[in-house]
This record gives structure tokens, sequence and C-alpha cells, in this order.
């Protein structure tokens, strides 16, 4: 029966500490400048009492020694590393302070990283030490292998998400109204829907879109709407909180995303916003990218269209927009399937991990005595 992890987790900086309150973990800030503290060690509330460290968000190569080594007074049991780019940076001390580690791959870390021979050089040590290597869509699983990884080394864990707090709302049966979440970045292609949009509301007029998020593309962004003359069916709300990303969602009637591969190599690893919008029983309209195709199941859940493929995209927009049955029971399927990946389910095999390191630890040492 596992009772509680004692959590410890090093960064620069807690930030939004109302949002994201530490809960039963301790944050020790090595740097007051930067940093934060990810949903998913939050909810490692029930473990057994081993300590795990997590080092998170180094970003810089310099950081205050004589904190660390205050940190490393404590002992250890095992250490989970976010991401591959602190593992770079904190696989040697871990070795040294005989610390064993797991590696909680993201995306970018192994996708427009990768382009950097320093970082691979790098990270090949730091694989090679760890005791597990945590990642979130199957072509990262495929470059590690292709490392000379061992198979039954990598863990494959999408993040969870938490249903309860993605409920349904009320829908539009007289209109359609599309949503957008995230960054304004190449990765997202946001111009790419917003053309697929404008072509649906030829057809629709009554449609809208709204679009969460900011980035180095919105005013590229805001000059295609008007560009399109799409007034006001295109509405930007920026970066916003998650109650209201919540509220946006329930109110919303179709999710649509069009991830691509950009000429910088960055990827998604599992995206957050499509998970999210499934939990809230939405249809998704996707690309077929990273991990998307795991979340999205083509034609019962979504609709899933080739990178770039903004006509396409544009197609199932029409479909949808003139079906709200369709939406509807589309949206219900994709809150059952979204299920399957609940953070609690989540977090308890990742204590599962965590653990077996943990084990397989002590087994090392006594074997060396």
């Amino acid at each position: 029966m596992i009772d509680q992890l004692e959590v410890h987790v090093l960064c620069y900086r807690h930030q939004n500490p109302l949002d994201y309150p530490a809960g039963s973990c301790r944050v020790i800030e090595l740097y007051p400048s930067r940093g934060l503290v990810s949903r998913g060690l939050r909810r490692l509330r029930r473990t057994i009492k081993k300590r795990v460290l997590s080092p998170e968000n180094f970003f810089l190569n310099d950081f205050d020694v004589s904190t660390w080594k205050r940190a490393m007074a404590t002992r250890f049991d095992t250490c989970l590393v976010h991401y591959g780019t602190m593992a770079t940076k904190f696989a040697d001390r871990l070795v040294s302070s005989n610390i064993p580690y797991v590696i909680h791959f993201n995306g970018f870390d192994l996708s427009e990283k990768l382009l950097d021979s320093e970082y691979v050089r790098k990270l090949r040590p730091a694989v090679e030490s760890a005791s597990a290597l945590i990642v979130v869509a199957h072509y990262m699983r495929d470059w590690l292998i292709q490392q000379g990884v061992e198979p039954a080394k990598i863990k494959y864990l999408p993040y969870g998400v938490p249903l309860g707090q993605f409920q349904p709302g009320a829908k539009h049966p007289e209109h359609c109204r599309f949503l957008m979440v995230g960054r304004l970045t190449p990765k997202k292609a946001p111009a790419a829907t917003i053309r697929a949009f404008a072509k649906c509301h030829a057809h629709y007029p009554d449609t809208r879109l709204r679009i969460i998020g900011d980035g180095s593309l919105l005013a590229e962004c805001q000059q295609l709407v008007e560009k399109q003359k799409l007034g006001r069916a295109v509405e930007f709300l920026g970066a916003q909180p998650g109650g209201v990303v919540q509220t946006e969602l329930a109110a919303a009637d179709v999710f649509v995303q069009h991830s691509i591969t950009p000429e910088s190599g960055d990827r998604e690893g599992w995206p957050v916003a499509i998970a999210e919008a499934a939990a809230s029983g939405l249809p998704i309209i996707s690309t077929r990218h990273a991990s998307i195709p795991e979340q999205v199941v083509e034609g019962e859940t979504g609709f899933l269209v080739e990178e770039h493929d903004w006509e396409s995209m544009s197609h199932y927009m029409v479909e949808l927009a003139g079906d709200p049955a369709r939406r509807i029971a589309m949206g219900v399927q994709a809150r059952k399937h979204i299920s399957n990946w609940s953070t609690e389910d989540q977090v308890r095999k990742l204590e599962t991990i965590l653990l077996s390191t943990i084990q397989n630890g002590c087994q090392a040492k006594a074997g060396d005595h």
C-alpha cells in the first residue's frame, strides 16, 4: 500500500503559487528569479516515506551552489528530472551523490534540442546513467531506441488530465463556436487554423472562432483576420488563467489545433490543450502530429488532417458546423476516450516507476556490499 512520497522540488523560483500550490511538496529555490512547480509533482501526495528530488527548469548553467549543497544534505532516495535539458546539467551531480534518477522528456528536449550537437553529446551519458526514461510520445521512444537504449528502460507515460476540472457545458445548436488554445508560435501554425475557419465562415456566417494565447505570431494572425475580412467572427482573448480556459472550453462546440513540425524541429509531446478539450466534451479537429492521433480517434472523437493541409481542416470544420448532433455525439466519445489518461491513473503509474527505481537502487547498494 502506497502511503506517502516526500517530494522536494528544486527550482529557480516558485511562480504563481496561488494557481500552482506546492501542496505537500517542499519547494527549494536555487535562483530567486526563475522556474515553476509542475502540476504533476504537486499531485505526488500519496507515497511511502521515500524522498524524491526533482530539479526543474534550470535554464542557466550557473546556480546557487550553496543552496544545492544544503539540499543534498537531505538523503534523497530518487530524483525525477524535468527535462532532458536539466539532465545534461545535473546527471553527473546526481551520480556522484549516489542518487538514482529518472528523466522525464516533454517534447522540445527530444525534438528541437536534438539539432544541437552539444546537447546531444551531453544527453547520451545522462540517459545511459538514468534508472528509467519517461516519454510522452512514441517518436521519443523511437529515437532513444535508435541510440541503443534498452526498450525496457523507456516508460511511455502521457500526462494525465484532471477530468473533474473539465466538464461539458451547454452547446449551441443554432451556430458553432470554435476554440483554439495555445501559444501563437510556428509549432501551433495558428494561421492555418484561421485560413481554415475563413473558408468555413463563408459557408456558415454565424460561426465564431475564439483564440486563447499569445506569442510571436499574434500580429501576423491579427493581420490575416483583417485580410480575410472576418471582422468580429474571430476574437483574440490573449493569454488567460486556467479558470478562464475551463470556462471557454465548456462554452465551445469544437476544438481546433493545427500542430506542425516547424523549421526549428520543435514538436508537440502530449498536447495538454487537446486533452483538456476532450475532457470538456469537445470534438477535436487537429493534425497527425506527435501523440495527437492517440488523443483523437479519427471519425469517432474528431478528425485529423496532414500537417499544413488547412483546406482539409476547413472541410471538417464545415462538416461539424452543419451537424450539431454529431458534434455532441463526438464530444461524448472524446471525454470517454481521454478518461483513459486521468490524472489519478497517470500519477499512480509515475509513483510506481519512482518506487521501482528506489527498490532497484536499494538492491544495487546491497549487492555492492
